[in-house]
């Protein structure tokens, strides 16, 4: 499903960020991707949603080698990959509903489907009662929680996060990880989650991708990390 083969990322200014890094990851897999600040994991989630290409190495996805796909077909490639940030990114000026039904609206789903796939999505993530609401009235909670929904509507075959409790306190924190432990489980979506908190992975049975100067160590849990 996603697939690093010696991939490496320079900056423009030619320092390095990833080195050689390989890694497999089954379809249906659930993942955190974990290291210190600055260790690469927000360009390792940029590689795979195919917003960067690497400097040197593959990137496969769903059995493809992302260098040899036509431009034009990487559009449809990327509505296969959801994506949930910390900042949430809504957009103030739509509903909860209308920034839920983006992706739907932009594969050009019907109207009857849309709205029925919204209300199905909010009710099962609790916050049915704000499908009219605008972003700027919600809490933090509530807003990740919409910014899930915007993310996993059209049924992705991977749901990345990059820091997505980043601005949540510990026990709401823990709440999202267990329901994107849900969505993993019922929906069988492959996930990665980056992020820096150690009490997130070490309260979640998840094989995690250690990334540290650069490289990349796979941690199954219960297992120690190099320092």
């Amino acid at each position: 499903m996603i697939e690093f083969d010696g991939v490496s990322m320079e900056y423009e200014a030619g320092k390095s960020i990833l080195h050689d890094v390989s890694f497999y990851l089954a379809a249906g897999s659930f993942h955190f991707l974990t290291g210190p600040s600055g260790a690469g994991k927000s360009s390792v989630l940029r590689l795979i949603s195919l917003a960067h290409a690497p400097s040197s190495g593959k990137v496969r996805l769903f059995g493809k080698d992302m260098s040899r796909v036509a431009r034009d077909d990487i559009p449809m490639l990327r509505r296969r990959i959801g994506m949930v940030y910390q900042d949430f990114r809504l957009l103030d000026h739509l509903t909860v509903a209308d920034n839920v039904a983006l992706p739907l609206k932009i594969a050009g789903a019907p109207k009857k489907h849309i709205r029925e796939n919204v209300e199905e999505m909010l009710e099962w993530l609790g916050i049915g009662e704000f499908i009219n609401a605008k972003p700027q009235t919600l809490s933090g909670g509530q807003k990740q929680r919409v910014a899930i929904a915007r993310a996993v509507i059209n049924k992705p075959d991977i749901l990345l996060a990059d820091e997505p409790t980043g601005s949540l306190d510990p026990e709401l924190s823990l709440q999202f990880m267990y329901l994107f432990e849900a969505l993993n489980k019922s929906r069988g979506t492959t996930i990665v989650i980056a992020t820096h908190d150690d009490y997130l992975v070490s309260h979640l049975n998840v094989p995690a991708l250690w990334l540290r100067d650069g490289r990349m160590t796979l941690v199954n849990p219960g297992e120690a990390r190099a320092a």
